[in-house]
C-alpha cells in the first residue's frame, strides 16, 4: 500500500532502499581493457542530443548504467501515473468537456518523383508542416444521431500549413480554426471545458503566449482551458501515430507515377485536398501562421 510513497519510489525507504538504489551490478575482474561503447549526451560543439561515442574502461560503463538505473522507478513511475489519469480524463468525459491531444509531426517533403536537379537540391524549401489533434467529445444526439447517444466520439484533425515555424502562434491559429470551423460552422455547440494533453516543448505550449492562451481561452472562445504535460520522453501516442499514416499515404501517392496525384502535392493546400479527397476518416484544415498582436 505504500509503493506510491515518494520516498519507496527514490529508494530512500529502508525497505525498499536494496530494490531501488543498490544496482545488483555483482561483476568481479571486470579487467583495464579499454571498451567502445556509445550513449546519450550533449554535443560538445553543436550543444545538441546526439549519440556519444565513448571508449573507457568497463567499470565506467557499469557505473554509468548505475546512476541511469537508479533514477528508473521515479521516471517509470511518473509515466505510468499520466497514461492512467489521460485514461481516467478520457473516460470520464461529462457532456460540455473535450479531451483534445496535440502534437507537431515532422515536416513533409514535397517530393517528385521526376522532379529536376534544382528541385533536388532546394529540399529544405518545399516542405510543410502537419500538427495533429486528437479530439474526443460526447455525442451530441441532434448532430450525431440517436444511436451514438452516450458515447465518445472520436475524430483526427490535421492542420497543414506553409509556415514551418512550430510554435505558441501555430498552436493558437490551431485553436482558433478548431472552434470556428469543427465546431461554429458544423452547428456543434462549442464546449464548455477543453483539457488539452500536450508534450513538454517550451516554445509550442510552454512559453509565455501559451501560458496566455490558457489564462484568456475564457474571453477568447467561451471555454475553461486546462493543459496537462506529458513526461518528458513519453508524449509519443496516437497523435505520433496519426501523423505518420498521414505522411505515409501523401508519400505513397506522390510516388505513384501513374496515380492522379503524382506531382501535384506541392504545397500545404495540396495536401489539404488530398487528405479531404482520398481520407475521408478525418478532418483537414489549412492554417495559416497568424502574427502577434492585438486581437
Amino acid at each position: 500500500e505504500d509503493c506510491h510513497r515518494i520516498e519507496c519510489i527514490k529508494g530512500e525507504c529502508a525497505a525498499c532502499a536494496d530494490r531501488v538504489s543498490k544496482i545488483p551490478f555483482l561483476v568481479e575482474n571486470l579487467g583495464e581493457e579499454e571498451c567502445h561503447w556509445e550513449c546519450y549526451g550533449k554535443h560538445a560543439v553543436t550543444g545538441k542530443i546526439a549519440i556519444l561515442e565513448k571508449r573507457t574502461t568497463p567499470r565506467e560503463v557499469i557505473d554509468y548504467l548505475g546512476k541511469l538505473l537508479a533514477t528508473f522507478p521515479v521516471h517509470q513511475h511518473t509515466a505510468r501515473h499520466q497514461h492512467e489519469q489521460m485514461k481516467l480524463c478520457h473516460d470520464g468525459l461529462e457532456d460540455g468537456h473535450i479531451m483534445m491531444q496535440l502534437d507537431f509531426s515532422e515536416n513533409h517533403n514535397l517530393i517528385n518523383v521526376k522532379e529536376p536537379q534544382a528541385e533536388y537540391f532546394n529540399m529544405g524549401d518545399r516542405q510543410a508542416t502537419i500538427h495533429v489533434v486528437v479530439l474526443h467529445r460526447k455525442a451530441h444526439v441532434p448532430f450525431d444521431g440517436q444511436d451514438k447517444a452516450g458515447t465518445t466520439i472520436t475524430d483526427f484533425i490535421f492542420m497543414a500549413s506553409d509556415d514551418k515555424t512550430h510554435d505558441a502562434l501555430f498552436v493558437r491559429k490551431v485553436m482558433d480554426i478548431i472552434m470556428l470551423d469543427y465546431y461554429d460552422k458544423r452547428g456543434l455547440p462549442r464546449p464548455k471545458h477543453v483539457h488539452q494533453w500536450t508534450d513538454g516543448c517550451a516554445a509550442q505550449y510552454k512559453c509565455v503566449a501559451a501560458f496566455e492562451d490558457i489564462a484568456e481561452a475564457m474571453s477568447r472562445y467561451g471555454v475553461r482551458l486546462t493543459r496537462n504535460y506529458h513526461e518528458t520522453g513519453h508524449g509519443k501516442g496516437t497523435v505520433d501515430a496519426g501523423g505518420g499514416y498521414l505522411k505515409r499515404e501523401l508519400s505513397s501517392a506522390q510516388c505513384r507515377e501513374l496515380g492522379a496525384w503524382c506531382g501535384k502535392i506541392k504545397c500545404a493546400a495540396d495536401m489539404v485536398a488530398f487528405g479531404k479527397a482520398e481520407l475521408t476518416m478525418a478532418w483537414f484544415m489549412g492554417n495559416k501562421r497568424r502574427p502577434l498582436g492585438p486581437r
